[in-house]
């Protein structure tokens, strides 16, 4: 438990992680929201990009929809897969990158919904920048706790649209139809929806893209991050 009593300032990673906070009974005024920074991730080469999507089966014209996280039942994989049921008739294939408890489970229900052909499980992903590469669309389908998800951030230095629940700290980071879509949780065909409007609107796509890097290199950073950090500690010094 936080104790007013300990502290000077409490830097919550999330608005939601805030009004958490506040619910515990701390006060508002110590806490500051100061979402996460990253290193922006490198572009690779189109070669290696091409080494990748055969190395998964990822034929050519194919959109690759990417959800990076631990395979945990709250992270909402059976939304996502159920959603992918949805558009097996598009040119899909979807990357789930990571293991974790509910992976077994995950796996029957792409057997279940015959989307073999459809979903990949990559395993554990130990080059993220890489495999981020060769995604077009980024996911997130928890629906009960996040807070500010790195692996969106850095899909967003790379200019990847993002179709994520309306979870935690995500609608922190996610402005609907600018670098992404917001969906309602726990709902495999918002999610399916969220995408299809990606598919059906590839200009849409390419602004989202620049958005996308504009966005992150304005707020979410490694060095904005930092500054942030400097200047809640230089008030407390003056």
């Amino acid at each position: 438990m936080i104790s007013e009593a300990l502290t000077d300032k409490i830097i919550a990673t999330s608005k939601m992680a805030k009004e958490n906070l506040k619910k515990q009974g701390i006060h508002d005024e110590y806490v500051e929201v100061v979402l996460n920074g990253v290193d922006a991730l490198n572009e690779i080469s189109e070669e290696e990009k091409d080494k990748l999507r055969k190395k998964y089966g990822i034929n050519h014209g194919e959109i690759v929809i990417g959800y990076l996280a631990r395979i945990e039942e709250l992270k909402g994989h059976k939304y996502l897969i159920e959603a992918i049921s949805n558009l097996k008739e598009k040119p899909i294939k979807l990357l789930i990158m990571g293991k974790g408890s509910y992976e077994e489970t995950a796996k029957r229900l792409v057997k279940e919904y015959n989307l073999e052909d459809k979903i990949i499980f990559t395993g554990f992903i130990s080059d993220v920048e890489k495999m981020l590469n060769i995604v077009d669309i980024q996911v997130n389908a928890s629906y009960l706790s996040e807070t500010t998800n790195l692996a969106l951030l850095e899909g967003m230095s790379l200019g990847i649209p993002t179709v994520a629940t309306k979870c935690g700290g995500t609608p922190d980071m996610i402005s609907d139809f600018e670098n992404g879509i917001l969906v309602e949780k726990a709902s495999s065909t918002a999610l399916s929806d969220g995408i299809l409007k990606l598919l059906e609107n590839p200009e849409k796509m390419v602004m989202m893209k620049e958005k996308s890097k504009e966005i992150f290199n304005k707020n979410y950073t490694s060095k904005v991050y930092a500054q942030k950090i400097e200047k809640i500690y230089e008030s407390m010094v003056k």
